[in-house]
């Protein structure tokens, strides 16, 4: 998609279609995971999503702020506090 002006258009198209306005992309990933798979892989997430939407029309990117481990050792995110992202129901397991 970012580097498809074409497929950007056919969106703002849609939208303009349908009286919508694209005013945000949402990126809910986890930045600062301790696995760093996963934090590589949702740093490019939010990477793409700061360029793209410009070209969809907007500067908002609104995001999850990340939840680190609890020591350098943790390979999972420490702040057991609800059911979501799913490694949480892990780490209660």
């Amino acid at each position: 998609m970012l580097d498809d002006p074409g497929a950007q258009q056919r969106i703002r198209e849609d939208c303009r279609r349908r009286n919508l306005q694209i005013i945000g992309l949402a990126v809910h990933g986890n930045p600062v995971s301790p696995d760093p798979e996963v934090r590589r892989s949702h740093l490019q997430d939010h990477d793409v999503a700061v360029r793209l939407g410009p070209k969809l029309g907007t500067d908002v990117v609104i995001t999850f702020s990340g939840c680190p481990g609890g020591s350098p050792a943790d390979k999972m995110p420490n702040w057991v506090t609800c059911p979501w992202p799913p490694e949480f129901s892990t780490i209660l397991d």
